[in-house]
């Protein structure tokens, strides 16, 4: 009698499995939803890590520019402005008179669907409660292009800019 109680018990019963299975899919879905959330968070940040890169790198170039002597007075280095055109031209060098290509290699821009994934816009502005030509306050601004075509900002530095 007890053999034949013991040959009945063994093994797991259809629900019993079918719950074990919906168990394990609950858990593989969450963990792979995490996966995905990790992974774009981790690309947005590594995109705001690049775009303040390349705001800084813009930053000392204006600042070199001024360094070297190749403005008289901050006050030339208005011409930088862009206003409110974004630019996809993420340097301020130059190539025979004209801003380098936005894929130039000083630029690192790239274009996807036919349109640059990266924009910047400076904006030079006198020094507030100070009446000196030699002083300018240079925003850099650099901003990402979604497949839309709207500008999302990744970046945004400030320096006061001083010619000698």
């Amino acid at each position: 009698m007890r053999n034949r109680h013991a040959r009945l018990d063994t093994g797991f019963t259809f629900v019993e499995l079918t719950f074990a299975l919906l168990i394990m899919v609950i858990g593989a879905v969450v963990l792979i939803n995490h996966l995905a959330v990790n992974y774009l968070s981790t690309n947005t940040e590594r995109e705001r890590v690049w775009a303040y890169a390349k705001a800084q790198a813009i930053l000392s170039e204006i600042q070199g520019y001024v360094d070297r002597g190749q403005v008289d007075a901050a006050v030339d280095l208005d011409v930088l402005d862009d206003g409110i055109v974004n630019k996809g031209v993420l340097s301020i060098q130059t190539d025979g008179g004209a801003l380098v290509q936005p894929d130039h290699v000083v630029s690192g821009n790239y274009q996807r669907d036919g349109q640059w994934q990266w924009w910047r816009r400076i904006t030079v502005q006198p020094f507030l409660g100070l009446n000196n030509r030699n002083v300018r306050y240079v925003t850099v601004r650099i901003f990402k292009r979604d497949s839309q075509g709207v500008d999302h900002p990744m970046a945004d530095l400030s320096a006061v800019i001083n010619s000698a």
